[in-house]
């Protein structure tokens, strides 16, 4: 199947406490062509489809989808507060690496 990324995924996760989520990596972008699919063949169901890629920041969103369409984007602009935000609620850990500058973050330096 063609994901609309460059590999196929790798490094899933799914959380007996969330019966409902999985979680997996891509190579540079989201599987959006993926979901539309997924989201046509359940039209019923709307699909949460939270991303981010490696670059901090940048290439971020929330999506939700029924029935292959839609619902409602939330795609921040490149290295916005927002745009970060999403990035440490996929990634926690990154968070402790980055510090708050304006109206961005930044990378601490050693």
């Amino acid at each position: 199947m063609y994901w609309g990324t460059k590999w196929n995924a790798y490094g899933f996760d799914y959380f007996e406490q969330y019966p409902d989520e999985i979680t997996f990596q891509t190579a540079w972008s989201s599987p959006l062509l993926l979901f539309t699919k997924l989201s046509t063949l359940f039209p019923d169901i709307t699909i949460e489809i939270t991303y981010a890629d490696e670059d901090a920041g940048s290439n971020t969103g929330i999506i939700y989808l029924e029935n292959g369409k839609p619902l409602e984007m939330n795609i921040p602009d490149s290295q916005s507060i927002e745009g970060y935000e999403i990035y440490f609620e996929l990634n926690p850990d990154a968070r402790d690496n980055f510090r708050r500058n304006g109206d961005t973050y930044e990378y601490k330096k050693d």
